[in-house]
């Protein structure tokens, strides 16, 4: 249930940052997904880095981005939270 909840919740924070995107459909220079994920990684625990990673494919798969791009994108977006979660704690 948290991995659904925190995969839906990282989708729409990024189809929001998405929204503020002008030179490019998948470059926005606010991206409101990183602080959730991290949020998400210190409160519930870096056990849902998977929801991370799900989130972020599903958003850069739906906006303008091909499966490798979308796979790569997801992969650093779930290592920045990881690795932002690691050094706060």
């Amino acid at each position: 249930m948290a991995f659904a909840l925190v995969a839906a919740a990282y989708f729409l924070a990024a189809k929001l940052g998405l929204r503020l995107a002008s030179l490019h459909p998948s470059v926005s220079p606010v991206w409101p997904a990183t602080g959730l994920a991290l949020g998400v990684l210190l409160v519930l625990g870096c056990r849902l880095w998977p929801a991370i990673w799900a989130g972020a494919f599903l958003a850069n798969l739906t906006t303008a981005g091909t499966l490798a791009t979308s796979l790569g994108i997801a992969v650093g977006n779930a290592v920045e939270a990881l690795a932002g979660a690691f050094l706060v704690n």
